[in-house]
Order: structure tokens, then C-alpha cells, then sequence
């Protein structure tokens, strides 16, 4: 895979389709896997019902059932392929929810050209209080970022209990963009 420019290109990740151009759900440096769903989640007391628009009907989520993402600091990252961002500014943004007593932590790291730098943006605990409560969007501004190999990741992380697993921290995102960030218009 080559270097995607974004300067005049908005990035959109729905989980719609099947294939991902843009983000690799699988990502080799975590212990689990985002999972692609519609409707509710495998288990009660957590999750979303739906995804954020009711449109397509998909998003992803971290599941923190048994044999998933079930032990405190067991995670799934979302990793972006390589962007050239040395052209312009950009924002990043998704929907998130975040319901169940077990829930952990959601964060966005970029890479700077050497290094990650983590936890740009974080959250965590119980942000909604219901299955059907809407989504929440986050806009997260990346214009410190000019690398031509910027890449960004939002990862989830598992809370447990302390049983040591917790099964209500599912953790769901959608709609994903990644936009040039408009900071002023000239008018001649």
C-alpha cells in the first residue's frame, strides 16, 4: 500500500461494505479485534441497538464477552493506512457509544513520523445510559500533524470488573471522516 494524499479527498469509513480502504480492523499490535455488527450487540446492558444513523445500519465495536475483549487492558485498534497530511489541515471525526457498567476507555493516537503519540483525545467509563441512546460525535483537530506518514488509530480499551472480566463495556463507532479542516475564506 502506497501513501493516500487528503488534501482535497474526505475519508469516509461507514462499515457499510465489507472492505476497508482506508482503516485495517485487524491490526497486529492489540489483542483483539474490531467486530462489524447491525442492530444490538451480543450481549444486554450494553452496546448500541442500532448504528449512529439508522442509514446502513453497521458500525464497529469492540464485544467484551467471554472469549472477546474480557480482561481489563485487553484491546482493538482501528489503524488508518499512511496519509499525506504535508498539504493541509485536517479533522478527524466519528460517532462513538459507550454504554455498560464495565466500559472502558476510547482514544484516537496519531503517529508523528516517529513515534505514536497516544491518547490525542480519550474517554472513558459509561458515556450513555441506554442501548438506545443516540451516538455522540467527536471532532478531533489533527492540524499539528504535517508528516507525509501520518497515520491515526482509535483504540478500545477493555475495563473488566472486578471478577476480572466484564461483559457490559462494549464499545461502538461509526461513520468515521477524515476532512481538510476549513480555517478561513479570502474574498478578493
Amino acid at each position: 500500500t502506497g501513501i493516500i494524499s487528503v488534501v482535497a479527498v474526505e475519508t469516509i469509513e461507514d462499515f457499510a461494505d465489507t472492505s476497508y480502504p482506508y482503516w485495517n480492523l485487524t491490526a497486529s499490535n492489540d489483542t483483539d479485534d474490531w467486530l462489524r455488527s447491525s442492530g444490538a450487540t451480543n450481549s444486554a446492558n450494553t452496546g448500541p441497538n442500532d448504528d449512529h444513523s439508522g442509514g446502513d445500519s453497521f458500525y464497529g465495536y469492540l464485544e467484551t464477552s467471554k472469549d472477546f475483549a474480557f480482561t481489563a487492558g485487553d484491546t482493538a485498534i482501528l489503524e488508518s493506512v499512511p496519509l499525506d497530511a504535508s498539504q493541509g489541515t485536517f479533522t478527524l471525526s466519528f460517532y462513538y457509544h459507550m454504554f455498560g457498567a464495565d466500559t472502558g476507555t476510547l482514544q484516537v493516537d496519531a503517529w508523528n513520523g516517529s513515534t505514536w503519540d497516544e491518547a490525542i483525545w480519550t474517554i472513558s467509563g459509561q458515556q450513555h445510559t441506554a442501548t438506545t441512546d443516540a451516538f455522540t460525535q467527536v471532532f478531533i483537530d489533527i492540524s499539528t500533524y504535517s508528516n507525509t506518514d501520518l497515520q491515526l488509530r482509535i483504540k478500545a480499551t477493555a475495563a473488566g470488573n472486578l471478577g476480572g472480566g466484564g461483559h457490559t463495556g462494549d464499545i461502538a463507532i461509526d461513520d468515521i471522516k477524515l476532512e481538510p479542516t476549513i480555517s478561513r475564506i479570502i474574498w478578493n
